[in-house]
């Protein structure tokens, strides 16, 4: 995508985004951003929708080694704005 088209995404998922200020960011930043807004907004499955290969299962063993991992808790992510 070019830097216009990515500006023009995020404009369309984030209304609250100035276009001038999203043009001060360099693309490979603003594709980042877009995509985290694209997970953000994404709506997570239905608990009654059939399973496809695609969605990764996500088991109490995963939640526990998130919420015990040394390497979340000792570098949180830094946000992009």
């Amino acid at each position: 995508m070019t830097k216009r088209e990515l500006i023009d995404e995020i404009t369309h998922l984030n209304p609250s985004a100035p276009p001038a200020f999203l043009a001060e960011f360099e693309s490979e930043d603003l594709a980042q951003y877009l995509q985290r807004l694209r997970y953000v907004l994404t709506p997570p499955p239905r608990p009654d929708a059939p399973r496809t290969d695609e969605q990764p299962r996500f088991t109490e063993t995963d939640a526990r080694r998130s919420a015990s991992s040394p390497s979340r808790e000792s570098r949180p992510e830094p946000a992009l704005f």
